[in-house]
């Protein structure tokens, strides 16, 4: 999903159809939130406001090959004998809601960290960069291998570089039992790998809510 796709440029420009486009995107993004789906929402909006921010303060000194953004058709507005400033103004209506929301997911995220709770199963592993989590959430149980990928990111909500594998089993045993069965069939792979007891106080989405918030928690450890 992107909040202002390169080919908004791209004559014929129909301004109030691409202000309702944007504003649809964003009520999404919001609607999202409302679901407690915090990611990859968060990362987007960060993502969003710092491109924005970016065109706005040097839209007349353009810079090519922006990810979000392509200033090149900029030329063709003015070819076309548009008004740049229609355009100006959609992307500061873009920005001021962007910074509305990410305030908002910012306030949800701070809500889950105190929802979720996470502690070591056993003994602790000194690599935590991956291995698996123990997930019930309000009463369903299940187990995920997670990884974090070492990446360097700018971003201050780096859980969009993190990677969890399609595997995934209902637990079916207490939880020292379940990570004793787990060491056995993944001893392959694993001597000691991390094992993570996670509790959702609260029915949350798994993948984008208890998984990336659990993970976030986890890199306290890192």
């Amino acid at each position: 999903m992107e909040l202002v796709p390169k080919n908004y440029l791209t004559p014929p420009v129909d301004w109030e159809y691409k202000y309702w486009k944007t504003l649809a995107t964003l009520q999404n993004i919001s609607g999202k939130l409302e679901e407690n789906k915090i990611y990859p929402a968060i990362n987007k909006l960060d993502y969003w406001e710092k491109t924005l921010e970016a065109f706005l303060k040097n839209a007349y000194n353009v810079v090519p090959n922006t990810p979000e953004i392509d200033y090149e058709p900029l030329k063709v507005i003015e070819e076309e004998h548009s008004s740049i400033e229609d355009f100006m103004e959609l992307m500061r209506f873009a920005l001021k809601n962007v910074k509305i929301l990410k305030q908002k997911a910012e306030i949800k995220l701070k809500e889950l960290m105190q929802l979720i709770y996470l502690e070591p199963v056993g003994i602790y592993s000194l690599n935590t960069s991956e291995g698996f989590l123990l997930i019930n959430n309000y009463g369903k149980t299940e187990k995920y291998i997670y990884q974090l990928w070492n990446i360097r990111t700018t971003s201050r909500f780096p859980i969009f570089q993190v990677f969890w594998l399609g595997y995934k089993e209902t637990i079916s045993s207490d939880i020292q039992s379940e990570k004793q069965n787990t060491i056995k069939r993944f001893s392959y792979r694993w001597s000691n790998p991390a094992f993570f007891y996670v509790e959702s106080k609260v029915s949350l989405p798994s993948y984008s809510a208890v998984i990336p918030v659990s993970l976030l928690k986890i890199r306290e450890f890192l």
